[in-house]
């Protein structure tokens, strides 16, 4: 049994006919739907339901223009293979600006999506860092703030402090929500004797630590570390983690042991002390903080760096005389925790420094 098959392609189907739509022919019994799809086009048979195919035809290849003109009218379309799809993206430097002494760059890439949003090619005012709303030290984003705004607003004060505050048996609370109501009061009493003797008001950051005993939520081994701006002497820091006094008593109880001791900075500013902090082995860590902190700001810039010299410096990992080429006035911290590379199989190599200011 034979089938005419026009001579033209199925585009060439008169639009007066309607525009492309399946077009019955003889016998009655089959009919062509004539369809057009990206990348493949042909006859595709139409058949009653339950009649067998005895009579494959060949599939009637279009052009490329019909193919790229006539594309929306298909009636299916062909799916991409799985990782065929790349998702366009361009390179982005972010400046993050933590004092006069300390800052820290990211080198990664951004999508186009992102990039509608954001506009690729412009250099962006600078903007504040957005405090993260997870304040637990064991989320990377809630250390990174950490670090930074401890370094902005600490890290050139001659006179701040590391305050370590632990509990003894007597006094140990049972919730972190009591220790962290204990350790307020603390912080009350040292801001008063603050305005006892005419000093600005307190700055401080608060990391309260503990353990967890295993298949057990109780905390265990609850005691704080606190980051405060200088001013008092550090007997007088240390003394006030008492109780309150009652009838009969000069002083207070102590609550525990509590010592107070200069912020240790070296060429890197207090980025020894923060990384203690925010990376001692096991247990959870949160923080918070003062509201009179300075934030920390950013400036992004779209149009620095491309894919080749981030792929080339990830392989050959260069030393600290080429950031500083880079960087004119600024030097890596260290050759370990001044650099790092990271690799994502979505959006490939990312790069982040951190930065100290040239003597």
């Amino acid at each position: 049994m034979g089938i005419n098959v026009p001579a033209k392609p199925c585009h060439a189907v008169r639009k007066e006919r309607g525009g492309f739509r399946a077009v019955p022919l003889r016998p009655p019994s089959l009919f062509l739907s004539l369809c057009a799809a990206e990348g493949e086009g042909g006859l595709q048979r139409g058949k009653r339901e339950g009649a067998q195919d005895r009579n494959p035809l060949p599939p009637l290849h279009l052009s490329t223009t019909a193919q790229a003109g006539k594309a929306q009218h298909a009636r299916f379309t062909v799916p991409q293979k799985e990782g065929e799809a790349k998702v366009r993206c361009f390179i982005r430097e972010k400046k993050i600006y933590c004092g006069d002494r300390y800052r820290e760059v990211d080198i990664f890439s951004y999508t186009d999506t992102q990039k509608l949003s954001s506009g690729r090619g412009k250099r962006s005012k600078k903007v504040r860092e957005s405090e993260p709303k997870q304040k637990n030290l064991n989320d990377k984003n809630a250390r990174r703030y950490f670090i930074q705004t401890a370094n902005l607003n600490f890290g050139s004060d001659p006179e701040a402090l590391h305050v370590t505050a632990t509990y003894s048996g007597k006094y140990l609370p049972a919730t972190v929500e009591e220790a962290e109501r204990e350790v307020t009061n603390y912080l009350r009493r040292v801001q008063y004797r603050r305005q006892k003797e005419g000093l600005p008001p307190l700055k401080y950051m608060l990391v309260t630590a503990y353990t967890t005993r295993r298949n057990s939520e109780k905390p265990v081994r609850i005691h704080h570390h606190i980051i405060m701006s200088g001013g008092l002497d550090r007997d007088a820091v240390e003394e006030l983690w008492r109780k309150r006094k009652r009838k009969g008593q000069k002083k207070g109880d102590r609550i525990g042991f509590c010592n107070a001791d200069r912020l240790q900075s070296d060429e890197n500013g207090i980025a020894a002390l923060c990384t203690y902090l925010v990376k001692q082995s096991g247990g959870k860590k949160r923080w918070t903080s003062s509201h009179n902190l300075e934030r920390p700001y950013s400036r992004t810039n779209d149009g620095k760096y491309n894919h080749r010299q981030i792929e080339k410096w990830a392989r050959e990992r260069p030393g600290r005389e080429f950031w500083e080429k880079k960087y004119p006035g600024w030097t890596l911290t260290d050759e370990d925790y001044g650099i790092q590379y990271e690799y994502n199989d979505f959006t490939g190599w990312s790069i982040y420094l951190k930065l100290r200011k040239k003597e």
